[in-house]
């Protein structure tokens, strides 16, 4: 009896697909760099706590007000933990005995036609769905703060390609530079210009000064450096031609003008 040997499984295109998908998503996580490790740069890290310390700020005014509307609450809240048997300040307590209480739920079970049991669950239910749903709100705030960092970082870097000196760091110390640059608003190239554009003209004025006081200058020595014409400069050197070496006609003619001039009193030029 023939035995055959056990044949692997075959792989279906889809299949070989999404393990691609699934490699190449493994690899890029474990590229993707950890948000401890960008916390490490000590400008991204100045410029995440100067966005935190304003958002931390907006929730601190925020709290005050909770506390004050915490305060106007207190009376009832006291009636409330006296009314369950519970201590005003064991919040925990007295809100489990409010939310378990069926007198709460009584009208709502009458409006939706089911029993108080049904009618507590369904409110309950509705609670927690509230309470998953703020706190996704806040997750997703987070996000956005990273990112905009992130971005912020980005651009800050590459702005150092015109001004070197840029700092990151040092401009979110700028109320004026943090509101441009919050999201939707202006870029950090914009935002920079726009808080420092005396400076920046200044800077510009400076340096076309400095690059035409060069320019004459280079003029200058150009000028100098260049050679005098029409005989300006130094005396030509001259190179006569001895006579022997000049042809009948040419030792014919100077001697003429050598006796003519003699006859005037005069002598010839040296070249001659």
């Amino acid at each position: 009896m023939r035995t055959e040997a056990a044949q692997p499984p075959e792989t279906s295109p889809a299949a070989a697909e999404a393990e691609a998908e699934e490699s190449d998503a493994g690899a890029g996580a474990q590229t993707k760099p950890k948000w401890d490790d960008i916390l490490k740069d000590p400008e991204y890290k100045a410029a995440f706590d100067s966005q935190v310390s304003g958002i931390l700020s907006k929730r601190l005014a925020k709290a005050n007000e909770r506390e004050q509307s915490m305060a106007k609450l207190t009376p009832a809240l006291e009636m409330l933990a006296k009314k369950y048997g519970v201590d005003a300040r064991d919040f925990d307590g007295l809100t489990a005995k409010i939310v378990d209480d069926d007198n709460m739920y009584r009208e709502r079970a009458a409006e939706m036609g089911v029993d108080v049991k049904t009618a507590k669950l369904l409110a309950q239910n509705e609670n927690m769905v509230e309470h998953e749903k703020a706190e996704k709100q806040n997750f997703i705030q987070q996000q956005m703060v990273m990112n905009h960092i992130a971005k912020l970082n980005e651009q800050g870097n590459a702005l150092r390609a015109e001004f070197p000196d840029f700092n990151l760091e040092a401009e979110m110390q700028n109320d004026m530079f943090v509101k441009l640059t919050q999201p939707g608003m202006l870029s950090v190239e914009d935002a920079y210009k726009a808080v420092h554009r005396k400076e920046i003209e200044a800077a510009k004025k400076q340096a076309m000064e400095q690059q035409a006081m060069i320019a004459a200058q280079a003029a200058v020595r150009a000028g100098q450096a260049r050679p005098r014409e029409n005989g300006a400069g130094a005396a030509a050197t001259i190179t006569r031609v001895p006579p022997a070496q000049r042809s009948k006609a040419e030792r014919e003619e100077l001697k003429r003008r050598i006796y003519a001039a003699d006859a005037r009193g005069e002598k010839l030029p040296v070249d001659w």
